[in-house]
């Protein structure tokens, strides 16, 4: 009986942690920022790394610091069409955009 109970343990925690390595990180910020460099740094300065961008749209850190801004309107946003704007459609993925959400608000200066 021992044994039996033993081995269901062991296979239970062997797959849960499987599962686990399988899902991807969501809110990583690592990965939102480079996601960020890689699609949005065309246009929009991203981090403090980046020296240039075009200056008719918003920082990441402007977007991040407005009152307006949540993890939630920012998903929103990125998973909406963008069609009737100059910024392009990325079609990304429900992980990616919780990473670029969690990296811009990383950005928000902490209020006092």
């Amino acid at each position: 009986m021992k044994v039996h109970i033993g081995f269901a343990i062991f296979a239970f925690l062997t797959l849960a942690a499987a599962a686990a390595e399988a899902q991807p990180k969501s809110n990583s910020i690592d990965a939102g920022h480079q996601i960020a460099t890689r699609w949005c740094s065309h246009c929009h300065l991203v981090g403090p790394e980046q020296m240039r961008a075009t200056d008719a749209v918003p920082t990441f850190a402007a977007i991040a610091n407005k009152p307006t801004t949540t993890a939630s309107s920012l998903r929103a946003f990125l998973q909406a069409p963008h069609w009737a704007s100059r910024m392009p459609d990325l079609h990304l993925s429900r992980t990616e955009i919780n990473n670029v959400a969690a990296y811009i608000l990383s950005l928000r200066k902490p209020s006092h």
